[in-house]
């Protein structure tokens, strides 16, 4: 359980860092293009911080990490 809630705190830099490059791109009109691919990582970081956050809140049920915790990470 101790990797999950690190794992969720590297999901909330990830979001923080994505923001910011979402703010600068949009207020600051910048056209970098990776900017804009940072800004995108927002979606996957929200998708692991809730599967995180529902492991952590249903603790008694919790099997370990299997595969589908990297599912929101890899696009296949």
């Amino acid at each position: 359980m101790k990797n999950k809630k690190v794992l969720m705190w590297c999901d909330v830099g990830v979001f923080i860092i994505s923001i910011t490059s979402l703010f600068f791109c949009l207020f600051y009109s910048v056209n970098e293009l990776i900017l804009w691919l940072a800004s995108l990582l927002a979606i996957p970081a929200m998708f692991s911080f809730h599967s995180g956050y529902a492991a952590e809140r249903n603790r008694q049920n919790y099997n370990g990490h299997r595969a589908k915790c990297l599912s929101s990470w890899i696009p296949f």
